[in-house]
């Protein structure tokens, strides 16, 4: 079946028509040339007598050739694609820490690298399936929630790839990168079509979990080294995005890349979600380097300061004591055991710019060549590990895999109620692949569940031989109101500290023109006709001095922002309304404000 093309439109535009995981001329090709994986092997077999299973064979990834051409009948319709993902999400994902009873034996010591090369293949030639049918299959919900997934698949393995030594040692995070780009691209393009359509009054699925999906896109490209195209892509999102809290936190982390506030971006990453925390962990240990680099130059020259090791890590968002003292040796840095704890001794900084670390010559030429250098570090060869906030944070998790991939953690608050179960312990009660109607109700008790909307409606239809026609648009968010912060302890103790000395200043100007009115002389009365006054008699009276003019009375409206201006860190928008009153000579409102000053303006000085 083929769909007719519109004026403009690309793609083959064919409708699939096998509804099976894989097809059957495939699985006999791959049994003669011995391209089975483990997970795919019947139990009982070898890897010497390998025996296909249909139950769990999948797809396998094909590259495109300019000769290749695509048939409907080798292309998996829609619910197929959607089954395909579930099934291997529910069987595959948690091979390497739980045994599924439908694998073969092989698979009972399996690692995770083997398990993500086995998933990141198999659902690579699912979205080749959604492509080829294009473009009448960009818009359903099958092809973006499918997108979404592969994408928090791979932002899941950057942590997983950490948990081990040995992962670590295979791990390409560059690979991992360039997978994430493979996959944010065709999405972000479904995302702006949708928009499109909606706004021309047609069909098209509209995702819940946008949102959070261009927030792990911004942080992405930061990691991938590219700031100036992450401000180039928020020029590209409409309002309603950008005001999204999701939106707003990825927006300040990237600001504090691009200006170098290191230390802020360390607090956003401890109140960062699972997902965007894994992505940024990759830029930890080159911010702390950093960190170090302008902390050592920040001391007086030609002395030795020491600081606790807690506060160091604390700085440096470090929760191991261990790593962190690993890492400040790596950098040159001398830690020492005191009386009261371990300090670390910073290096002195001598007249002609060089740096003394005591007398250890290695501790010397680690700093030198790591944070002695005139310019910023740009590349930090501290070897990766798993993060202990990361660690920590995943393991606070009430979700497992399954249901992180599937969008559980994109809007989770870890304050959330005591005793939650976890879609994927509610879907193990639903044995059958088939009912998944089951598995979409047990899902929609996690936030922003995925599985909801037109996924769940096409998965749960077998044999779809037409495009699936669309359910509508969405009802509408919320607004998003601003919210004004209450005011902490030290910040109202330093609003009543600049109101009292605002009012010392007013008391002191009324002192000061009281005694101009004492010291000015009394009026004395005209001469009498005739009588010559001391001046016409030539004579100088002593006791009368020159009167000096009085000056001009200046008005409080330009007075008082003077007065403000001279005040170190005052904001007359603080300034509460009695006095505010007593400045700019206005009377105070009934419906003043409390405690701040923001809503009369002062009178414009004549």
């Amino acid at each position: 079946p083929v769909v007719a093309a519109r004026a403009g439109e690309e793609g083959t535009r064919i409708v699939g028509t096998l509804e099976a995981m894989c097809s059957k001329k495939e699985m006999e090709d791959r049994m003669a040339w011995r391209q089975l994986d483990i997970f795919e092997m019947a139990k009982g077999c070898t890897i010497e007598q390998p025996v296909i299973n249909p139950k769990l064979a999948a797809k396998k990834y094909q590259r495109s050739s300019a000769d290749k051409s695509y048939f409907a009948e080798d292309t998996r319709d829609l619910a197929s694609c959607a089954q395909t993902v579930l099934y291997l999400l529910r069987t595959i994902l948690n091979a390497d820490i739980r045994e599924s009873p439908a694998l073969s034996d092989l698979c009972a010591n399996v690692d995770y690298p083997k398990v993500w090369s086995f998933l990141r293949d198999r659902t690579r030639a699912v979205r080749v399936d959604l492509h080829v049918q294009q473009p009448w299959s960009t818009n359903t919900g099958v092809y973006t929630v499918v997108h979404e997934v592969c994408l928090r698949f791979e932002i899941l393995s950057m942590f997983l790839w950490t948990t081990h030594e040995t992962y670590l040692a295979k791990y390409d995070e560059k690979m991992t990168l360039k997978a994430c780009s493979q996959v944010m691209e065709p999405l972000l393009n479904a995302y702006v079509q949708a928009r499109e359509k909606i706004a021309h009054g047609e069909e098209a699925f509209v995702s819940p979990a946008e949102p959070y999906i261009r927030r792990y896109t911004i942080l992405l490209l930061l990691v991938g080294g590219e700031v100036n195209k992450v401000f180039e892509h928020l020029t590209t999102l409409p309002a309603d995005l950008l005001k999204h809290p999701a939106i707003a936190w990825a927006t300040k982390v990237a600001t504090t890349i691009a200006v170098q506030d290191y230390s802020r971006f360390l607090r956003l990453y401890k109140d960062a979600d699972f997902l965007s925390a894994a992505i940024l962990s990759s830029l930890l240990n080159l911010v702390r380097q950093r960190l170090l680099w302008v902390m050592v130059r920040s001391n007086v020259p030609m002395r030795r300061d020491k600081l606790p090791l807690e506060d160091l890590c604390r700085r440096l968002a470090f929760v191991d004591h261990e790593a962190a003292e690993e890492f400040l040796t790596f950098h040159g840095l001398e830690v020492i055991e005191f009386g009261t704890g371990k300090k670390v001794q910073l290096p002195a900084r001598n007249k002609d710019q060089t740096w003394d670390v005591m007398y250890d010559s290695a501790a010397q030429t680690a700093f030198n060549e790591r944070l002695g250098q005139r310019a910023m570090p740009v590349k930090c060869e501290f070897p990766r590990r798993l993060e202990g906030i990361l660690r920590d944070q995943h393991a606070a998790l009430p979700f497992d895999r399954v249901d992180i991939v599937f969008g559980a953690c994109d809007a989770w608050d870890s304050n959330a109620r005591a005793g939650h179960t976890s879609p994927a312990q509610q879907a193990a009660a639903c044995p059958d692949l088939a009912d998944l109607g089951a598995l979409k109700a047990a899902s929609a008790a996690a936030p922003n569940a995925a599985l909801g909307g037109d996924f769940g409606a096409v998965a749960g239809v077998g044999g779809l031989q037409t495009p699936p026609r669309e359910s509508g648009r969405p009802a509408a968010p919320p607004p998003i109101l601003p919210q004004r912060d209450e005011p902490g302890p030290k910040k109202k103790q330093d609003l009543a500290l600049q109101e009292q000395q605002l009012r010392s200043l007013l008391l002191k100007k009324k002192k000061l023109q009281e005694g101009r009115k004492l010291r000015e002389p009394a009026p004395e009365a005209p001469p009498e006709p005739g009588q010559a006054g001391p001046a016409e008699e030539g004579v100088v009276d002593k006791q009368r001095t020159p009167s000096v003019p009085k000056p001009a009375r200046v008005p409080p409206s330009i007075l008082a922002p003077a007065i403000v201006a001279t005040m170190p860190s005052t904001d007359s928008s603080q300034v509460s309304p009695p006095l505010a009153a007593v400045l700019f000579g206005e009377k105070t409102p009934t419906t003043a404000p409390k405690g701040i000053f923001g809503a009369i303006a002062p009178p414009q000085a004549a």
